[in-house]
C-alpha cells in the first residue's frame, strides 16, 4: 500500500492491544508495532509488521498483573509508545489506570466517566436521554417481573442484551445460550425461558426496543477526533452481512457515502464532548428511513484496515496527535472498497441460508460482482504469513476436538473385550440449554459408559499414561490431553469434632464489598453462585477477610473432575475452601468448618461431600483428622470438550469408566 505521508520521523513505537487491522495500518507507514494480547498464540504475532509481542494475563481476572507487565515494558522504552485499543476490556483497564500508565505511554482517550457511560449500555441509555440522541428505548430490569413488564411496554419482538459484552463471555453462560451479543425475544414464553438460562437479573441485563429490518440495514461510523474535539478523519461502512447473524459483528462491509449518518454521528459526539477514536453502530428503520444509534464504542473497530484502504488511516491520525505532530485531515478516496472476513462470512452465509435471507449463489455473486477492491481480514499480499498461522492454529484446535469426539463415538474402547453399555444421563431439574429449545432432549448428549471388565480399563488407561509420560512426543500429547487425579471424600455429620473458634464467621448469601478482590473471584462468578442458592462462609477478623468456603445443594457438574453430582436433599457439596496466606496457621479453616457444620446441623443435613487434589497434602491431612472418609478416586483425562473419567470406589474396589462431554452441561457448573 502507498504511504499517505511519505517517510515519518519515527521515534515512538505503537503498542496495539488489538487486532491485525491496526497493526497493518501503522506498520505499512513504517511505525514499529508491539502487539499485546491475552493469548500467547495469535496470528497477529506472525505479521511482518509485528516487531515485538507482549503476552498479558486475563484483563478481567488479573488486571493488576497485566498493569505491572505493561509498566515494566514501558520502563524499558526510550520514548513513550502510543497505545491503541480494540476491545472493551482493554479500554476499561487503560482508562481506569491511565494515571499509572501515562508515565510510560501516550494515552489519548475520552474522559474516564464518559467511557464508563459508553461501555455500560444501561448508563448509555441515560446519556442518550440527557443529550437527546436517537437511540432505541431501553430499560434495565432488576428482577424477572420487571423484565416481563418492560417487554410488554416495548412490545414484541424486543432485544435482551448485557450492559457489557464480556458479562456473557463466561463459560457457564456460553453453555446455555452460546456466544451472543444479544437475543431477540419473540414472545413472553421465550423471554421467560431465556431468563432461566442467564444469571439472576441485578442490573447487568437490559431490554431494548427492536428496530425492524434485515442485517443490511446496519451501518458503522468510524472517526478520529483530536484533542480539541475536531474530526480529522471519518468514514461510513455499510454492513452487508454480520456474524453471528442478526446480532453480531460485520464480516462483509462496503464503503458508503452517507452524509446524513456522518452529520448525525458527528453531532452526537460533539454533544457528549468526545475525543479519540470512535466506532458508532447504527441501524436504519426500513419504513421511516430514520437512523438509530445502537452503540458508541470508545475504541477501534475490528475492521480498522477497511478505513485505511478507503484512504482514512485513523490509527495514523491518532499517532500524529499523540506524539505532538500536526494532524492532517483525511477525506476518503471516494472509490468503492470492501472488507471481508471470509471464514466468518462463510459461516454467516450458512446461517442465512437456513433463514432464507441468502443463497449460496447470491453470496458468491456479492463477492464477485460488487464493485471495489477487497481488503481481507487475515490475508494480505504484502503480509501472507498470518493466514498460514491462522490455518495452523485452526488445524490444531480441530484435531483436538476431532480426536476427543472420535473417542466419544467409539463403541468398544481399545483393550476391552465387550461392547460398552450406555446409561442415560440422569434427568436434571435445571433448564435445558438454548440449543435444546427445539424440543430434542440434548441432555442425552452426555453419555456414561460401563465396560464389563474393569481390569481391561486399567490396562488401557495404564498404557495411555505410559505413552503420555515416556513418549518422545509427551509434551505434544500433554498439550492435547490434560491428566488429573481427584479424591472424593464424604463426612457423616456424627463424626465431626468441633474446633475452637478463632475468628468471626459470617454466612453470606449475596456479594459483599471487596469479596471478589480479596479471593480473586470474578464478580460474575459470585453472582452466578449466589444466584443458584450457594452459601458462602467467610472468616473475618477486625473486618479483614481471612478465609472462605462454599456450599451447594442439588445437582451440580464439577468441571475440574468432569463429575456430575446428584445430591440428595440431606446432602451438601463443600467446595472452594481457601485461607489467605497471611492468615494460615491461625485456626481460620477450623473456625469456618465449625460454623459450616453448626449451620447444617440445624438444617438436618446428613452427609457432606468434598473433592480435592491428593497433592494438596495440607488439606488432605486436615480432612482426615476431622473424620472425612475417602469415597472414591477419580482419574480424569480431558481431551477438548470431552472428559474420560475413571472412578475407583474405595469401599469395594470397583471401577467405573465414564466418557463425559462438558460442552453442553444442562445444570449448575462448579
Amino acid at each position: 500500500m502507498m504511504r499517505l505521508h511519505g517517510p515519518l520521523p519515527v521515534r515512538n513505537k505503537a503498542l496495539v492491544l488489538g487486532r491485525i487491522g491496526i497493526v497493518r495500518s501503522l506498520g505499512r507507514e513504517g511505525i514499529p508495532v508491539i502487539v499485546a494480547r491475552e493469548e500467547s498464540r495469535t496470528f497477529e504475532r506472525a505479521s511482518r509488521y509485528c516487531s515485538e509481542y507482549v503476552t498479558l494475563p486475563n484483563l478481567d481476572r488479573f488486571s493488576e498483573q497485566a498493569l505491572q507487565i505493561l509498566e515494566r515494558y514501558g520502563e524499558r522504552q526510550e520514548h513513550k509508545p502510543v497505545v491503541f485499543l480494540n476491545a472493551e476490556s482493554d479500554v476499561l483497564l487503560v482508562s481506569k489506570s491511565r494515571e499509572r500508565l501515562q508515565k510510560y505511554f501516550h494515552i489519548l482517550l475520552a474522559p474516564d466517566k464518559l467511557i464508563g457511560k459508553l461501555i455500560d449500555k444501561s448508563q448509555f441509555g441515560n446519556l442518550a436521554k440527557q443529550f437527546d440522541l436517537p437511540v432505541p428505548r431501553t430499560f434495565t430490569p432488576l428482577a424477572n417481573a420487571e423484565a416481563m413488564a418492560y417487554a410488554e411496554a416495548l412490545g414484541y419482538p424486543c432485544i435482551l442484551k448485557p450492559v457489557r459484552q464480556r458479562l456473557w463471555h463466561q463459560s457457564e453462560i456460553i453453555r446455555s445460550i452460546g456466544i451472543r451479543k444479544a437475543i431477540r425475544i419473540e414472545n413472553p414464553a421465550v423471554l421467560k425461558q431465556t431468563l432461566q438460562m442467564i444469571p439472576p437479573l441485578t442490573g447487568e441485563v437490559m431490554i431494548q426496543e427492536y428496530i425492524p429490518g434485515d442485517d443490511q440495514q446496519h451501518f458503522d461510523f468510524h472517526a478520529y477526533l483530536d484533542r480539541d474535539g475536531k474530526a480529522r478523519g471519518k468514514i461510513v461502512g455499510h454492513k452487508l452481512r454480520i456474524h453471528p447473524i442478526h446480532f453480531g459483528a460485520g464480516c462483509y462491509v462496503q464503503y458508503a457515502e452517507e452524509p446524513a449518518i456522518e452529520k448525525l454521528c458527528l453531532n452526537a459526539l460533539e454533544k457528549i464532548g468526545y475525543t479519540g477514536a470512535a466506532n458508532i453502530n447504527l441501524k436504519r428503520h426500513p419504513q421511516t428511513l430514520q437512523d438509530y444509534i445502537l452503540e458508541i464504542n470508545p475504541r477501534y473497530s475490528l475492521w480498522a484496515i477497511f478505513d485505511t484502504a478507503c484512504g482514512v488511516n485513523l490509527p495514523l491520525l491518532h499517532y500524529f496527535d499523540a506524539v505532538g505532530s500536526a494532524v492532517p485531515e483525511q477525506p476518503p478516496f471516494g472509490k468503492s472498497r470492501r472488507w471481508l472476513w471470509l471464514g466468518a462470512d462463510f459461516a454467516a452465509m450458512l446461517a442465512y441460508r437456513k433463514t432464507g435471507e441468502w443463497t449460496l449463489w447470491n453470496w458468491l455473486k456479492s463477492l464477485i460482482f460488487l464493485p471495489g477492491k477487497i481488503e481481507y481480514h487475515v490475508f494480505a499480499w504484502d503480509d501472507p504469513i498470518p493466514l498460514l498461522a491462522s490455518w495452523m492454529l485452526k488445524i490444531e484446535t480441530n484435531l483436538r476436538i476431532t480426536y476427543s469426539y472420535f473417542l466419544r463415538g467409539l463403541e468398544i474402547l481399545p483393550g476391552t473385550k465387550a461392547p460398552l453399555r450406555c446409561k442415560k444421563q440422569i434427568q436434571s431439574r435445571f433448564p435445558m440449554p438454548r440449543s435444546c429449545a427445539s424440543g430434542s432432549d440434548c441432555r442425552t448428549n452426555k453419555l456414561t459408559y460401563e465396560p464389563i471388565g474393569s481390569a481391561d480399563q486399567s490396562l488401557w488407561l495404564g498404557a495411555l499414561k505410559k505413552i503420555m509420560t515416556r513418549s518422545a512426543c509427551a509434551h505434544k500429547l500433554r498439550s492435547i490431553i490434560a491428566w488429573n487425579r481427584y479424591d472424593i471424600r464424604y463426612l457423616d455429620i456424627g463424626y465431626h469434632r468441633p474446633a475452637v473458634c478463632q475468628c468471626e464467621v459470617r454466612i453470606v448469601r449475596e456479594p459483599l464489598p471487596g469479596l471478589s478482590t480479596a479471593f480473586h473471584i470474578d464478580e460474575s462468578i459470585l453472582k452466578y453462585r449466589f444466584g443458584h442458592g450457594d452459601l458462602c462462609f467467610v472468616g473475618l477478623r477486625d473486618g479483614q477477610y481471612l478465609g472462605i468456603s462454599w456450599a451447594h445443594q442439588g445437582v451440580c457438574f464439577i468441571k475440574g473432575a468432569g463429575k456430575l453430582l446428584d445430591l440428595a436433599d440431606d446432602e451438601v457439596y463443600k467446595y472452594g475452601s481457601h485461607t489467605l496466606p497471611q492468615a494460615r496457621g491461625q485456626g481460620v479453616y477450623r473456625s469456618i468448618n465449625d460454623a459450616f457444620f453448626s449451620h447444617y446441623r440445624k438444617e438436618r443435613i446428613r452427609k457432606f461431600w468434598e473433592m480435592n487434589r491428593p497433592d494438596n497434602t495440607i488439606i488432605t491431612g486436615t480432612l482426615s483428622r476431622i473424620g472425612w472418609v475417602k469415597h472414591s478416586i477419580i482419574w480424569r483425562v480431558k481431551m477438548g470438550p470431552v472428559n474420560l473419567v475413571l472412578e475407583r470406589f474405595c469401599a469395594n474396589g470397583k471401577k467405573k469408566l465414564s466418557l463425559v462431554s462438558d460442552a453442553l452441561v444442562p445444570c449448575y457448573v462448579i
